[in-house]
Formats: structure tokens, sequence, C-alpha cells
């Protein structure tokens, strides 16, 4: 990894590199310059065209923040830096094409910049130089020179870029991996104080079925029990997670295939929201050497979940509306309903007919009051109330088969 000064210090190397072929082919007298500019004089220009990312390592420092948003990593960025390399002669291309082969035979026997090049680099430099502070040469990985091929209308859209000035003889070269690391530093983690190790056999438990205990076809809801089946339950340190919730369960409703859980034990810890949640069975090493014992977790099953479907604590009842022509229709839910939860009231005659639907206007008497939904009057006789939350529709009635509530009964 690399300060900020990497950039700057890969261009000067190569700079460097061109001055040398240059004096060492007693071509002295054409200068290194950067961007291409008007002129007849001899020179070399190094131009950096383009920066990409490296598609290859702009992951390999992920991930760089914690959950909480403090930082865990240095930041690390890779870069691909894009050369042009132009040559101009005073008279003719015969120098021009001779100092083009130099530089491509140069570049193609020696790719690497080494650290020990940058370091003689630096050290030529005067002190007030900013390149002084560049830490390239630490850098475990190598830059390298590969020469990149531009098709010509690549090539000719670049050129015109730089006004004033006439296609030269060209080359085209990639310089990478740049990685090049962020200011910012992790805070380190508070030195251990007593070290403990907890060795468990690993049996990491999985859920097959998901169900409520009344049965494979039948809701789950406040009053009911989630029944787990699967392998590797059982045992003191087994944990039942229900969304964000963590249950230990009664080590008599535990065995190594079956785990039951009944609701009640949940939401006496918190409320859980009516609608698809999610549930994983696991372990938790106990550390019994801290002050207070810590718990850690650790083999948490695969995934599952099923449908907690909301209920009525008893039969749903119905009084006058604000305003004529209404009527308000009571609804005692359970489990209440959660932020942003949008509830539906269903109305379907029990002699058949068309159902009716009903977004609202409704409200909630109170923290864990009644749901109230003002409705147009509905026709004398019996209708069977469903309640939808989240999509997500309350159980009925079943009576030899057939569906008998709950019902809202209109004289």
């Amino acid at each position: 990894m690399s300060n900020a000064l990497a950039i700057a210090t890969v261009t000067q190397v190569l700079k460097s590199r061109i001055q040398r072929v240059l004096d060492d082919a007693s071509l002295s007298a054409m200068a290194v310059d950067s961007a291409p500019s008007p002129g007849s004089d001899a020179r070399v220009f190094i131009f950096l065209f383009a920066v990409t990312p490296d598609p290859a390592r702009r992951n390999e420092d992920l991930p760089t923040r914690r959950t909480e948003g403090s930082l865990a990593l240095r930041p690390v960025v890779a870069l691909t830096l894009r050369y042009l390399i132009a040559f101009r002669s005073a008279s003719g291309d015969r120098d021009a094409h001779r100092m083009l082969g130099l530089v491509a035979s140069q570049l193609h026997a020696q790719p690497l910049i080494q650290g020990d090049e940058i370091d003689t680099l630096i050290a030529g430099l005067g002190l007030s130089d900013p390149l002084r502070a560049s830490d390239l040469s630490a850098d475990g990985v190598p830059v390298r020179f590969t020469a990149m091929s531009i098709d010509l209308d690549d090539l000719t859209r670049l050129w015109s870029s730089f006004d004033g000035v006439t296609m030269l003889p060209t080359l085209a070269y990639e310089a990478g991996p740049i990685r090049i690391e962020a200011e910012e530093r992790p805070a380190s983690a508070l030195p251990v104080t007593t070290p403990l190790l907890h060795v468990r056999p690993m049996a990491i438990p999985f859920i097959e079925r998901a169900t409520a205990e009344a049965g494979l076809n039948e809701p789950l809801t406040v009053g009911g029990t989630l029944v787990l089946e699967g392998a590797s339950f059982g045992g003191p340190d087994l944990r039942v997670r229900i969304n964000d919730i963590v249950v230990t369960p009664d080590p008599a409703d535990m065995t190594e295939t079956l785990v039951r859980v009944p609701m009640s034990a949940v939401l006496a810890i918190d409320a859980v929201e009516a609608g698809l949640i999610a549930i994983q069975v696991g372990r938790e090493a106990t550390f019994d050497g801290a002050a207070p014992p810590v718990e850690r977790p650790w083999l948490w099953s695969n995934p599952a979940s099923i449908l907690f479907r909301p209920s009525f604590s008893s039969a749903p009842t119905f009084g006058p509306g604000p305003a004529s022509g209404t009527i308000e229709v009571r609804l005692p839910v359970e489990p209440a309903l959660g932020d942003g939860q949008v509830p539906l009231l269903l109305l379907t005659p029990q002699g058949g007919g068309t159902a009716r639907a009903h977004a609202g206007p409704w409200r909630i008497d109170g923290p864990g009051g009644d749901l109230v939904f003002t409705v147009p009057e509905l026709a004398s006789g019996s209708w069977l109330v469903r309640l939808q939350v989240d999509g997500v529709d309350s159980p009925v009635d079943r009576t030899g088969g057939a569906i008998a509530g709950p019902l809202l009964v209109v004289p």
C-alpha cells in the first residue's frame, strides 16, 4: 500500500527511465515533457490520459467499515494508470522512430518498478520536493508497465484533444496496480484482559420445517405454539431467534429433532408484528470465567420462515359511525399493529355474495386498544370478518369443513 503520492511517483519514474535511455543513446537534446504541445523541437511527451479502477483488486479491502459505521480497515483504492508516450524529432522522423524503439525495448525488458529504483529516484530529489514523502517503494506489490493497443479511432480522438498538435509516433502503456491507502486509521480494540477458550462439538442445527402446533396447514397466532422440526437440536445452550428476538426454549419442549416455542414466551420479551417472520436455531457459547458470564452467538442454522397471522381476542362488534350512513367495526386485534403496517378489513356475506374490502378510515383506540374501522352501513345479516395486515389474512373458524366465523351479525 502507498500514500497519495503513488501516481506522481510512477510518472516521475517513467520520466526518469526515458531520460536515461535518451542519455545512453546520445539523444539528451530530446527533452522529456508532459502533455503534447505545439512546436518543432525534439521532445518526448509523457501524458497520463486515463486513470481507471483495477478490476482485479477494487474490492480486496472489503468490508472497510463495521455494521455501526466505524472504520475496520484503512480504505484502499486500486487503480490502473494509462500513459501516452509520443516522440517528436527536430528534423524528419528518424530520431523519433529510433527513440520509440528504444523506449519500447526498455519497458519490455524491465516492466517492473522495483523498490530500489524508487528509493534511488527519491534520494536524488531536493529536500523540499513533496515526492520525498512517497512510500511506494514499501508496497509489496510492484508496479508493472504493460503495452496496450489503442485503435485508430480512439487514438485520433485522443490526439484531437491537444490543440494545434499534429499526431506523432505514439506508444501507450498501462501501469498498475497502484494501491493508495486513505489517511484514516481504524481505532484498535482494547487488549484482552482474561483469555477464555470454549470448546464444543460442532453440531450445527438444521431446520427442516416450521409449523404451528395446531397442524401443518393451521395458522400461527398469538396464542399458538411454533414447532420446529429438524436435526441437532437440544442442549442447554440452544437458542431460537425469531426476527431479532432470542428465546431460550424450555428443556421439556426440546428433543434432538423438535423444538416447541410458545408465542407467549416470545411476546413476553418483545413485540412481534403480524406478517412473515424469520426463524433460526442456534447455540450460544457461555464463558463462565467472565464476570458476569458472557454469551456469544455460535453455530446458527439455516433460515426458515412462517406466517404469523393477526387474530381477534374476542368477537368483532359494531356501533354507530361518526356520520350518517356509516358504522364503526371494532376489532380486538392481536398482535398490535406495528409502525408502518397498513390494515385492510375484508367483509363477506356469509350466505354468499360480493366481498367488500375497506382500507379505512381506521384508528387505534389508545395503546394496545382495538382497531376501529369506519365503513358504510351493512345490510342485515351475518358478515364474515377478516383482517389483512401486510398481505397476511387473519384465520377463519371452520365447522365441518365450512367457514363459520368470525361473524359480525347485523340485525
